[in-house]
């Protein structure tokens, strides 16, 4: 077996434009209702923890979707792309748990369809995910560190 190629690394961990920008988009939507909409939790400190862990979705998305130039061998960016990629699951399903419990009629469905399209986008990124886990196979398998 021959080593992973570093351009193929390269290209695989590049996210589509349209992507980054459909969930840039649903996540800003989502801290927007959270933070401005007419919702309230019926435990004290609710709706500010949901907050925070959508402040968390956020900062765990754009790491997903940020530059790995800067981490010198394509296993360890496969193996970044991979833990970014579970901990934006991570925080979307503690996020997901937490909006169950707000209140606020319209605000609170509008903030689970906003978290329910992150979901999706995430879901669509998958496949992505899986080559990357595939590569690292194909490194792990070949020896290489």
């Amino acid at each position: 077996m021959t080593a992973v190629d570093p351009a193929e690394v390269q290209r695989e961990l590049e996210i589509r434009a349209a992507w980054i920008e459909a969930a840039r988009t649903a996540w800003q939507s989502l801290l927007d209702t959270l933070v401005w909409g007419r919702l309230n939790s019926p435990r004290l400190g609710g709706l500010p923890k949901a907050r925070k862990r959508a402040l968390e979705l956020g900062e765990r998305l754009r790491s997903l979707v940020s530059d790995r130039d800067w981490i010198p061998r394509p296993r360890e960016q496969l193996k970044n792309a991979l833990a970014s990629y579970l901990n934006a699951w991570e925080s979307l399903d503690e996020l997901e748990r937490l909006l169950l419990s707000l209140e606020g009629g319209p605000d609170a469905l509008l903030a689970r369809d906003h978290c329910a399209a992150v979901k999706r986008l995430l879901e669509d990124l998958r496949p992505t995910a899986d080559r990357w886990a595939t590569l690292l196979d194909r490194e792990d398998a070949t020896g290489n560190e």
